[in-house]
């Protein structure tokens, strides 16, 4: 099983444990008005959003659901792989791990 996967499927069967052990509010937190789950983020996690400073490396992949993000996704991720191979194969292995990063709102 592809690394990526194998860590998703970690991720999410430790929100589930999580999840069994707390009571129906702590499920759940408000930040800035808005209702989130706590087993998918935190308020630590939004006050870092706060102070978040984009890099002049970082991609921005931004889009409404069902309008090919991944698709899209796939290929930036493709294009960063193929550039790394030929310039820096030394962090291919870092990359592959890092993938894309999703923020849903």
């Amino acid at each position: 099983m592809p690394y990526v996967r194998q860590k998703f499927i970690e991720i999410l069967e430790k929100a589930m444990e999580d999840g069994e052990k707390m009571t129906r509010e702590e499920m759940l937190f408000t930040y800035d008005g808005v209702v989130y789950p706590t087993a998918l983020c935190s308020p630590e996690q939004f006050k870092a959003l706060e102070s978040f400073e984009a890099r002049s490396d970082d991609v921005i992949l931004a889009g409404y659901c069902k309008s090919g993000t991944n698709w899209v996704g796939q290929i930036v991720t493709d294009l960063v792989v193929t550039s790394a191979k030929k310039h820096e194969p030394e962090k291919l292995n870092e990359i592959n791990d890092e993938r894309l990063k999703g923020i849903e709102l």
